[in-house]
């Protein structure tokens, strides 16, 4: 995988596992992101945001640019405009099941695409009466 396809790929992986299609995943890199993420917090009142946080070179001794990535998915929630009939740790535990699925395990050892980083997952602040929680995944670019 490279790097333009990280985002995209995982919210595919998200979109085929069992977070609602109602529910909004948002990527930050998205020209509209601020005011896509200030709508759905208003309607449905949660949202996921994908973020790709950071990079570091696998080993730089070697001719091709392998990198490690840190992915970043911030899930959103107004309680107060909710209606989505999914708490926030109900979808984070929704994001992590997707992530982790251990039937990926392929042949001689073969990896998923995606990994849960560690932790797996934190509380992010309460700002604004909303509340955030974070989950951490990674994956390596060519």
């Amino acid at each position: 995988m490279e790097l333009p396809e990280v985002i995209p790929n995982l919210i595919a992986l998200l979109r085929a596992s069992d977070v609602p299609e109602s529910c909004p995943i948002l990527s930050s890199a998205d020209a509209e992101h601020n005011r896509r993420l200030a709508e759905a917090l208003k309607n449905p009142g949660i949202v996921i945001v994908v973020t790709l946080a950071l990079g570091d070179p696998k080993e730089p001794s070697r001719a091709e640019l392998v990198m490690d990535n840190q992915i970043l998915i911030s899930v959103l929630e107004n309680p107060e405009t909710n209606t989505s009939g999914l708490t926030c740790l109900a979808l984070v535990q929704q994001v992590l099941t997707a992530i982790y699925r251990p039937e990926w395990s392929g042949p001689r050892g073969a990896k998923p695409k995606f990994n849960l980083g560690k932790p797996a997952y934190e509380a992010g602040p309460l700002d604004d009466g909303l509340t955030v929680y974070f989950v951490n995944a990674t994956c390596t670019t060519r």
